[in-house]
């Protein structure tokens, strides 16, 4: 495996996450060096890289405040929340429960079993989705504890989180199955598209080949 992105979102408290993400739906915030939506609603994030390859695992540490029944995703393989492979986590105080989700054109079927485990509240959880060709697996704490066979998306989209209120969230992970690592790239600077940016520190886009070390789009 060959880590392309991480963040432990250990940073200032802010409703921006920076450069290397963007806000599809909603709006996410960093506080106390954890990452959650604003308010009681959905947000969507996905991080500006491009590993140039459907095979990829997605990570995140989940982190549950409350024992109110919410809920975190992780998502991969996304072109729209309507169309994507996720992972769904629903907290109930002393109960866990941790499902694997496809979604073609707003239709959410779920993939495999369901895996239920106890986890009390305040405590971390790792959730991973992991996709090779048609392999897609949920795994939880580094374990697998769901796996099936699914060709409905087959090329690499987003990877992502899905959030709601009250939940917040630690350590993303973005990992290539290819042991040479992916040529990392970011799409965005600041917010912007790279491709509408002219210079970068004076200099012309055209003369730069990576900005703070990521390969440019």
């Amino acid at each position: 495996m060959a880590t392309i992105f991480s963040d432990n979102f250990d940073r200032a408290d802010s409703t921006s996450l920076g450069a290397n993400w963007t806000e599809a739906v909603g709006d996410v915030q960093v506080v106390s060096n954890k990452v959650g939506s604003v308010g009681a609603t959905w947000a969507e994030v996905y991080d500006n890289f491009t590993i140039g390859s459907a095979d990829y695992k997605v990570s995140a540490t989940q982190i549950c405040n409350t024992p109110a029944g919410n809920f975190i995703e992780i998502f991969a393989r996304y072109t729209d929340w309507n169309n994507c492979y996720m992972v769904y986590n629903q907290f109930s105080e002393g109960d866990t429960t941790a499902y694997l989700f496809k979604r073609v054109s707003g239709t959410q079927t779920q993939l495999g079993s369901t895996y239920t485990f106890a986890k009390d509240d305040g405590h971390d959880t790792k959730f991973t989705v992991s996709c090779v060709g048609t392999a897609i697996k949920l795994y939880v704490d580094d374990v697998e504890r769901v796996s099936v066979t699914d060709a409905a998306h087959s090329t690499e989209g987003k990877h992502g989180l899905r959030t709601y209120t009250n939940f917040v969230d630690d350590n993303y992970l973005l990992e290539d199955f290819n042991a040479g690592g992916g040529a990392a790239q970011v799409a965005k600077y600041n917010g912007i598209a790279i491709a509408s940016i002219a210079k970068y520190q004076g200099i012309a886009k055209a003369s730069i080949k990576k900005i703070n070390g990521l390969t440019i789009q």
